[in-house]
């Protein structure tokens, strides 16, 4: 008992995390950073393996060769959309097809309410002849409209007509043609699952196939296909079973079907290339911030399917491939796919579902990328230690009783009125700018010749809105003068951000990485009074608004611009500024059907302007 009744050996820590806390704090912040940027080094992540055996690729024998359909059926369709601006001959068309091969043909109709956007799904379901109809795959084909889609069209019917001719099918094949992106998934999905409305109405489904077991899109733009796109986000930054994404490549291996990541800049990126693997890895990271599905297949995650999208590119000149995929060999490449799965007698529950990629043949585990983050939320953990031994006097001496008295009563101040009415007011003045931004299309539209474009203008007013929300928290809630107010305000906001930092690691790591990358910096400088630290607090604070922070993470997306010629400066900027307020779109968009990732970075803007109005 002597141990615990003893207060020296405490009272050596408690001095110690006094005076080295700040010091081990940068130490494990850089740590944090450099440690996340090595592991796409080849020693420090692991080569893709399939944990699941029964998908046997290998053994998956592919015979498709029905091109000369493919060709027929495409010269007939775009014949018959050239004069059909509603799509409805292409439809009829497309039944007609889907009948002749004696599938179940369905159609539902759908309305997007905040688009006023009527559309149509049609699908077929080919009965398994090995199986009692339990389990099935989905191969899902975007119509966007024109002849824009003719070519994936195509490939459909062409696939449908050769694998209703198979009989090792032990699962039933929904060949689903939607429209309007991913509006035309949503009312598919509600229909099939009966789940709730929302902001698309969709009619119920006349027909079922099995429990889904994966799904495929392909979206092609056009018959010349150089090579594909493997898109795997899905909704608010989840992702597929590593095991399928792994099944993709190895496929296209076989069947000489060049692939690459969506957001990767080359067609191959060597495991021992440690710059390109690092390009690839920041560029998957800064795209899955957002929590935007780039494809149709990140609707099926939140009814537990594994789904991916390939989109076919017809023209890329940073690429340096200049001729054309056979379509005999994507025919077996889908078909390799499909045989693979068709192999499974159990649901996908292996492998990893939390993972990062830095190029197609590697991965990095959950267990290889918390480490780090584990770095970046050190120096929040010895702030709150801080702060405690600040509010509650720890560091005194305690020889006097009305020191243990005040530190008793000082308890009550970690509830100060002061540190909530900063919180309501941030609360308040956040909610109003998230208004604003929702509406800003309503107030853009009056102002005539802007001398900017709109892109600019977009990203000026969100500044403007939050430099306006921080000035307004200052003069609205003024400056804290007493020690324990500051110390509660920085336990308080500490709390808040380490609380929002491993919440976010949970659904979506990268957006928590980066967020902790930058706010924890200006926690780690908010109490200094030296200039030069200041300094950094300023332009941290600067950097982690949320407008400036989402336009720094579409940036890494555009890199490269800058490693081949450093005066590519202003094109890198033009395009992360069109990525940024793309992504802007999408967010507002996609809010009817389920994207809760934008109210993370509007939590974020709401830390930001508490540590505005921090006490320094």
């Amino acid at each position: 008992m002597g141990l615990l009744t003893d207060t020296t050996g405490r009272k050596r820590v408690i001095l110690s995390i006094m005076k080295y806390g700040g010091s081990l704090s940068v130490i494990g912040f850089l740590v944090g950073i450099i440690w996340m940027a090595l592991l796409a080094n080849i020693e420090l992540n692991a080569k893709n393996y399939f944990s699941e055996n029964q998908l046997l690729p290998g053994m998956a024998q592919t015979y498709f060769s029905n091109t000369n359909r493919f060709y027929k059926t495409l010269r007939n369709l775009q014949q018959i959309c050239q004069n059909d601006q509603q799509n409805s001959a292409v439809r009829e068309k497309i039944k007609e097809d889907l009948l002749k091969l004696n599938l179940d043909v369905y159609t539902q109709n759908f309305y997007v309410q905040s688009k006023g956007l009527n559309g149509t799904n049609i699908y077929g379901i080919y009965r398994s002849p090995r199986a009692s109809g339990v389990e099935s795959i989905v191969l899902n084909i975007p119509n966007h409209g024109g002849c824009n889609s003719t070519a994936g069209i195509s490939l459909m019917l062409s696939l449908a007509k050769f694998f209703h001719l198979q009989t090792y099918w032990a699962k039933d094949i929904v060949f689903l043609l939607t429209e309007h992106n991913v509006y035309g998934m949503k009312a598919w999905l509600q229909g099939y699952f009966e789940d709730e409305q929302t902001d698309v109405r969709s009619e119920r489904l006349e027909g079922h196939a099995g429990s889904i077991q994966a799904a495929l899109t392909v979206d092609l733009e056009s018959e010349n296909v150089l090579y594909f796109d493997i898109s795997i986000h899905g909704m608010n930054g989840m992702q597929p079973n590593l095991d399928l994404v792994h099944l993709l490549v190895r496929i296209a291996n076989y069947e000489s079907v060049p692939v690459k990541l969506e957001f990767q800049n080359s067609l191959y990126v060597a495991p021992h290339d440690f710059k390109r693997s690092l390009d690839t890895l920041m560029r998957t990271m800064s795209w899955q911030i957002s929590g935007i599905p780039y494809g149709n297949h990140g609707l099926f995650y939140k009814y537990r399917i594994e789904a991916y999208t390939l989109k076919g590119i017809s023209s890329n000149p940073n690429i340096g491939r200049n001729y054309p995929v056979d379509f005999e060999s994507i025919g077996r490449y889908i078909e390799g796919v499909f045989r693979s799965i068709n192999n499974l007698l159990e649901h996908i529950h292996q492998s990893f579902f939390m993972y990062l990629l830095p190029n197609t043949n590697r991965y990095i585990s959950i267990g290889l990328y918390i480490p780090p983050l584990a770095c970046l939320v050190f120096p929040l953990l010895v702030c709150l230690l801080q702060s405690w031994i600040s509010l509650f006097q720890l560091d005194a001496e305690e020889t006097d009783q009305q020191i243990t008295i005040q530190k008793v009563v000082s308890l009550s101040k970690l509830g100060n009125i002061r540190v909530f009415q900063r919180l309501i007011v941030a609360f308040g003045t956040s909610w109003a700018i998230h208004y604003s931004f929702i509406h800003r299309e309503e107030y853009l539209s009056k102002l005539k010749d802007p001398l900017v474009g709109k892109d600019e203008l977009t990203l000026i007013s969100f500044i403007v809105n939050c430099v306006l929300g921080a000035v307004f928290m200052r003069l609205t809630c003024g400056r804290l003068k007493e020690k324990d107010d500051i110390h509660s305000f920085h336990f308080c906001t500490t709390i808040g951000l380490t609380t929002l930092i491993i919440l976010a690691s949970i659904f979506n790591f990268p957006a928590a990485f980066f967020v902790a990358a930058l706010y924890v910096p200006v926690i780690m400088t908010s109490d200094s009074q030296k200039w030069l630290v200041k300094f950094i607090h300023l332009i941290t604070l600067i950097l982690s608004m949320p407008p400036i922070f989402l336009l720094v993470t579409s940036s890494f997306a555009h890199l490269d611009q800058m490693q081949e010629k450093p005066a590519n400066v202003q094109k890198m900027y033009e395009l992360s500024l069109n990525d940024w307020s793309w992504q802007m779109s999408l967010i507002q968009d996609y809010d009817g059907i389920g994207l809760w990732t934008w109210k993370v970075f509007f939590i974020a803007l709401l830390m930001w302007l508490m540590l505005t109005s921090a006490p320094v």
